[in-house]
């Protein structure tokens, strides 16, 4: 987990634009890592409309959340 860190911390300090993609789920997170890009990012309503079929209206856990960020990372 510390050499992800260092690597964000890395891209971050750069001085050009870092360019990601939305992955709400792992499969999301293989194909955009396998296109190239440094890093992605995870939104709510990605993660609830790819579950429930609905906006994020607080209807998952933050347990659930944690589980979701986990298996993508």
């Amino acid at each position: 987990m510390e050499s992800m860190i260092a690597k964000f911390c890395e891209l971050i300090a750069r001085e050009q634009t870092l360019m990601t993609l939305n992955a709400h789920d792992v499969l999301v997170a293989k194909i955009i890592g396998k296109e190239g890009f440094e890093a992605i990012y995870m939104t709510g309503y990605g993660v609830s409309a790819s579950i429930l079929g609905k906006p994020d209206l607080g209807l998952l856990t933050m347990t659930g959340m944690i589980q979701r960020t986990a298996n993508i990372v």
